[in-house]
């Protein structure tokens, strides 16, 4: 008797349906996030540094709004300003024989160099054989894909200037993956529906454009 109650009780739960995500996500929002302390941050699990970093981007938004000044102008202030007290510290330091700033020194590693330049040059090749495909019409979706994604950047960019763009970005990281997490399985049947529409109108288009391309070669045979 026991062991038929044990069997029942476990068959909807071994049974129980696996929810199909959109693009097979398997892992949850926080691991897609890293699951470290940044994700906990984004997620608001820890709401004090995210209210705060929030906070001080708001307000450094509204600094930069405000005083009209540009973001390289501000930089090279608070430079000037630093360096001069730092020089001054130094001068009264050696005056009063006390000792002066102690800094450390900043070198650059000879791995960190070529790890970087490693990581550029890949990207790079990247972006010249995705530059070389699309200039040779090798896939005319990869170039219908390319002009959308420049078009959407130029009408977006003709909305901010390049603070209320980052600043835009930095508000849209804190609310969107929140939300998401929230309303994770609303928000995945409406994504699974738009995929469904966007993959068949992706393949009408296909069957146009390869329509297109066997007139043409016909054409030229003959």
């Amino acid at each position: 008797m026991a062991d038929s109650l044990s069997a029942e009780t476990a068959t909807p739960a071994a049974s129980a349906p696996v929810r199909d995500r959109p693009f097979g996500r398997t892992k949850s929002v926080r691991e897609l996030l890293g699951g470290g302390k940044a994700a906990d941050v984004l997620l608001w699990k820890d709401w004090k540094s995210s209210a705060g970093i929030l906070v001080s981007v708001a307000g450094l938004w509204i600094v930069f709004e405000r005083s009209g000044f540009t973001l390289l102008t501000i930089l090279a202030d608070v430079l000037m300003i630093l360096i001069s007290l730092v020089f001054a510290w130094a001068q009264v330091s050696s005056l009063l024989n006390k000792p002066g700033p102690a800094f450390p020194a900043l070198r650059l590693s000879e791995d960190v160099v070529r790890s970087t330049a490693l990581r550029l040059r890949d990207q790079a090749n990247r972006a010249l054989l995705l530059a070389h495909d699309v200039a040779l019409g090798k896939d005319y979706m990869l170039l219908i894909k390319v002009l959308s994604t420049l078009y959407l950047i130029s009408v977006v960019g003709g909305w901010f200037h390049f603070l209320t763009l980052v600043f835009t970005g930095v508000l849209v990281a804190f609310t969107l993956p929140l939300l998401y997490d929230r309303y994770e399985d609303q928000v995945d049947a409406h994504l699974s529906q738009a995929l469904a529409q966007i993959s068949h109108a992706k393949s009408l288009l296909e069957d146009k454009m390869g329509g297109l391309l066997k007139k043409q070669k016909q054409k030229k045979v003959e």
